[in-house]
């Protein structure tokens, strides 16, 4: 993946979100691959949305040496993956339950050709 690039927001130095990438990056997306359970792909695709949720919003960052920073990165993803989950659960065809199975009832002659 490439270096998070931001616009500069209400003064808002996009570096704050740089450092923040930079320095949590692999971390957290080893965190969401925890959290789907390995699903890799999933993983990198959520983390990506991730940084592009903090870029739209750069002054909501904190700065990367500040102790809650990756406490507040994991807030976000979890945010984006409840997103995630959402939208796929809306969007999927929910299938058609499945035909409740019928009772055979046995008569004493079919019990006889069993035995």
């Amino acid at each position: 993946m490439n270096p998070v690039r931001c616009r500069a927001v209400r003064g808002i130095p996009t570096d704050r979100v740089a450092d923040l990438f930079s320095r949590y990056q692999n971390r957290l997306t080893a965190y969401i691959r925890a959290c789907l359970g390995r699903d890799y792909q999933l993983a990198e695709d959520l983390a990506q949305d991730t940084w592009t949720t903090i870029c739209a919003q750069p002054e909501t960052a904190p700065a990367g040496d500040e102790p809650h920073a990756f406490s507040w990165l994991a807030h976000v993803a979890r945010q984006t993956i409840s997103r995630h989950y959402l939208r796929t659960r809306t969007h999927h065809e929910h299938p058609a339950p499945a035909a409740t199975p019928t009772r055979v009832s046995r008569t004493p002659s079919d019990m006889e050709v069993a035995a």
